[in-house]
């Protein structure tokens, strides 16, 4: 065994590393080297790693793969550079080929050592300043800045300058004052994205680094250099915004030829990030005359008075005949364009009008609601007879068909919840007007504060170095407070003639009044465990103080909520409602599906194993122990990637191939299985996460924005979350002491002992967390174990669905700062405040 000194993980091997291998670019290579004798290799394999690491260098993919990869088999190791983690992902993966398991244990070893050996850096940066913040002026003895040196045709050499590493002060102090050096980063800015954005010339590698190295520079201007009028003439007289503009057209990618551009508006959302700097660049006077009413702030000059008439045939026949009207590659979520209404209103208002207006399609006084019903009615094999449907609209259109039938089944299948529980009327249910909420983001956007930490723009890249701390989860959403519940009208009235006569707490829908607990336990652990065999958090190295506090449910005063196999018997279904006054702050529903539903929901998270694990913040990862993973489907704003990077799909949401396009519909069904399942334990909850989810104008998922987490062994100590409201979680399997891995309402003295299939609900922004396995248990997780074949004793499957205010801001613009006159006003089409929806399916093997 190679167990360092001060890693309690030692080196872990896994089966599954073996798919790499038949994986481009590392089957290709590794069949090459092959190819010559033992000796050969062994003079041969510098230079062939080399090579074969450079070329991993150009998948950005594979990069943040191979770091996750390292992090989860070292024990949580981070180097700092990609290409470190490449090294000794290529030299295991070779190793482990010809049958050294051995050596490449220790290759892993010697990775761990290297990484202590590290300096520890003395704070991090993630490369935002809050708003009135500027760090202060330090005099460094270095060279001046030599305006001369940066001409026009030097910018891939002045893109490769950060300042933030060579002169921090020295150029920030020159680029907030120095007029010219204004003009000459902006006009060297201005030329990269034009160059990689170009009609004629298909960029290289390079350009391609220098547009993405602009957009990370144009986000570190901050408050104090942007608000100067000099810095808004750079901007102008330099024709950067007339490229910003060129940018943002809802047509762009449509005039885009090469297909390496247009992935790259996925990961850099270049759309959504430079419209909102353009945005924050332009004097709020000129925005504040615009946006005098909200409801102006619409698309004034694109909409086609002419052309086709734009009916379902039309427009399914014209998207048919032009396949990349569907922006499949740079944005997944597109594909559920047909699934509702809500899905369909923000597609023609983001790519598919402009499309239409493009291919000559008529498009003024359409009714897209109404568009989208017919196109809805139709059957598919009419609109087969009638139109010659490309093969991919074809497969979406049968895709979506299948989505819509299977929600209304699970809704269907909670008519009988639905009559027992009389629903209190809809004006009583707290719904936050989405347009409100809008017209707040657009006016006072520069002021937002967050309710909690720090403010962090819309367009915030991923960060090189993640913190070690648990980021703050950035918002876009209104400064008001956000309710404590969902308004509920009591008392309710329990029509099941099971439960006629008896004590309300023996109902099969009971409610049970709970009191918010005084103290902050942010941070704590719930255990049943004894001391000696509690979990310990991982970074904590012999000797060291470990300053977690534990605490057994009863110190605490929780009481169990406990499926009562009784009433369930009696009248098949077992629903507590927790109520703080009129406030529905948690709900639990044990049985909540049939068995051939979870059963399909267990297959769907067995086959998503293979997907990209996500990393989580400090506090989740410190309990992390053995296989502990968590997987994504859905859209997020990254704190951690690939520089440049900002809100957009995780890696392993694709559309390119009609495969991707068949498992991103079924991800879609279980996420609406969740989602429609909450209705079974009080009506409007569904209504609400719908409402707050896609008319706010998140990614879609299916029916909602949801984002879908896929995890094993998911553990957490008592947090909160910066949610938007009410989120829902699903117990698939359960097979551990039953003290173990229970959800708890640290808030409201209560913890559910789940069994499986239980479905609750719960407040995120209120205190809560998982009763955490003891050590001994969660030592049988151990992926080593499962290396040698040692059979699983237990396992616990979760799904957990909520909605945090992430966010991404969609600036679209189309008339602004044109370079003959500077008072020329500007208009900004339209600001959608995206929020997320998460569902989290959680695989606990014990």
């Amino acid at each position: 065994m190679y167990t360092s000194l001060y890693f309690p993980q030692e080196p872990v091997l896994d089966p599954v590393e073996f798919v790499w291998l038949s994986q481009e670019p590392l089957a290709t290579a590794v069949t090459r080297l092959e190819q010559g004798s033992e000796s050969a290799q062994i003079e041969q394999y510098p230079i062939w790693k080399e090579n074969v690491k450079q070329e991993i260098e150009g998948h950005s993919y594979w990069v943040q793969r191979i770091v996750d990869w390292l992090a989860f088999v070292t024990g949580g190791i981070e180097l700092s550079t990609g290409a470190q983690a490449i090294e000794v992902f290529i030299d295991c993966m070779w190793l482990r080929h010809i049958g050294q398991d051995e050596n490449a244990c220790k290759r892993l070893h010697q990775a761990q050592q290297d990484f202590l050996e590290l300096p520890i850096p003395s704070k991090f940066n993630n490369g935002m300043l809050d708003e009135e913040e500027e760090e202060p002026d330090v005099e460094i003895k270095v060279e001046p800045i030599d305006l001369s040196e940066l001409r026009l045709g030097s910018a891939s050499e002045f893109l490769q300058l950060r300042w933030e590493q060579t002169m921090p002060a020295n150029w920030k102090k020159t680029i907030r004052e120095d007029p010219e050096t204004q003009y000459l980063v902006c006009r060297q800015w201005s030329q990269s994205l034009a160059i990689f954005f170009s009609e004629t010339n298909e960029p290289g590698f390079s350009e391609s680094q220098a547009a993405v190295e602009a957009l990370r520079q144009m986000r570190k201007i901050t408050t104090t250099t942007w608000s100067q009028p000099s810095w808004q003439a750079a901007v102008k007289t330099s024709g950067l915004s007339e490229v910003i503009i060129d940018i943002c057209k809802p047509s762009k990618q449509l005039d885009i030829q090469f297909p390496h551009v247009i992935e790259t508006f996925r990961r850099n959302v270049w759309r959504e990030t430079l419209g909102e700097l353009l945005y924050n660049w332009t004097p709020k006077a000129v925005i504040e005359g615009i946006a005098k009413d909200f409801n102006d702030l619409k698309m004034t000059n694109t909409f086609r008075k002419g052309g086709v008439t734009c009916t379902p045939l039309t427009l399914l026949r014209t998207m048919s005949e032009h396949p990349e009207s569907i922006p499949r590659i740079s944005n997944p979520a597109s594909i559920f364009f047909l699934v509702n209404g809500q899905n369909f209103t923000m597609a023609w208002e983001r790519w598919l009008q402009p499309a239409l207006d493009l291919y000559g399609i008529a498009t003024e006084d359409v009714n897209v609601k109404e568009l989208h019903r017919r196109i809805r009615g139709l059957d598919l094999d009419r609109i087969k007879s009638e139109v010659p449907l490309d093969e991919t609209l074809e497969l979406i259109l049968a895709e979506t068909e299948k989505l819509v039938k299977q929600s209304q089944l699970v809704v269907e299948s909670s008519v009988r919840s639905l009559r027992i529980l009389e629903p209190p009327q809809a004006s009583n249910v707290t719904v936050p007007s989405s347009k409100a909420s809008a017209k707040t983001a657009v006016l006072g956007k520069t002021k937002k504060i967050r309710r909690r930490g720090k403010k962090i723009s819309p367009s915030s890249e991923a960060q090189d170095k993640p913190s070690s701390s648990n980021l703050p989860t950035p918002s876009l959403s209104t400064e008001d407070a956000l309710e404590d519940g969902l308004s509920i009208t009591l008392p309710l009235t329990n029509s099941c003639p099971h439960c006629s006569g008896r004590d309300k707490d023996e109902w099969c829908v009971r409610t049970v009044e709970v009191e918010r607990l005084d103290g902050n336990y942010q941070g704590c652990v719930l255990t049943e465990a004894p001391e000696h065999d509690r979990l310990r958090p991982k970074d904590i190295r012999p000797g060291m103080k470990d300053d977690t506090k534990y605490y057994h449910p009863n110190d605490l005063g929780l009481k169990a909520l406990q499926s009562r196999p009784e009433v369930f018997t009696r009248c098949a279904v077992d629903t507590t409602l927790l109520v703080s006054g009129a406030l529905l702050v948690g709900a639990v529903k044990f049985g909540a599906f049939s068995s051939e539903a979870l059963t399909e929901m267990q297959d769907h998270h067995e086959t998503s194993s293979v997907l990209k694990t996500v990393k989580r913040g400090a506090s989740f990862r410190a309990f992390a122990k053995g296989s502990s993973t968590m997987k994504a489907i859905g859209s997020r704003l990254p704190q951690g990637g690939n520089p440049g990077s900002g809100y957009g799909p995780y890696v392993d949401v694709k559309a390119d191939t009609h495969d991707d396009i068949r498992t991103l519909f079924k991800h879609a069904e279980i996420s609406d299985k969740l989602t429609h399942a909450a209705r079974h334990i009080y009506y409007p909850v569904t209504k609400v996460i719908g409402r707050d989810s896609v008319s706010s104008g998140m990614d879609p998922l299916g029916s909602t924005g949801s984002n879908m987490f896929i995890c094993r062994n998911y553990v957490s100590p008592i947090h909160v979350d910066d949610d938007l409201t009410i989120s829902a979680c699903m117990q698939l399997d359960k097979r551990c002491p039953s003290g173990e891995w229970n959800f708890a309402y640290a808030q409201w003295g209560y913890y559910i002992e789940t069994i499986p299939n239980t479905l609750w609900l719960f407040y995120g922004t209120h205190q809560h967390g998982t009763i955490m396995p003891s050590r001994s248990t969660m030592a049988a997780t151990s992926p080593a174990r499962r290396c040698n074949g040692r059979a699983q004793p237990a396992q616990v499957l979760l799904q957990h669905l909520l909605i945090p205010e992430d966010y991404a801001s969609s600036l679209l613009i189309q008339e602004l700062w044109y370079p003959q006159a500077f008072t020329t006003p500007f208009a900004v089409e339209t600001e959608y405040v995206l929020l997320t929806i998460k569902l989290f399916v959680v695989h606990i093997m014990v």
